[in-house]
C-alpha cells in the first residue's frame, strides 16, 4: 500500500510538472506569435 501511495503521489507531481510545461509552452508561444512581427 505504502508503494502504491508513492507511485500515486509521483505520478500526481508529474501530471502537475506536465501540466505546468504545456501552460509555459502555450505562453511562449503566444508571446512570439504576438512579437514575430517585430
Amino acid at each position: 500500500m505504502k508503494k502504491k501511495n508513492h507511485a500515486v503521489g509521483r505520478f500526481a507531481a508529474l501530471t502537475a510538472l506536465a501540466a505546468l510545461l504545456a501552460l509555459a509552452g502555450r505562453l511562449v508561444w503566444g508571446w512570439r506569435r504576438v512579437h514575430a512581427h517585430e
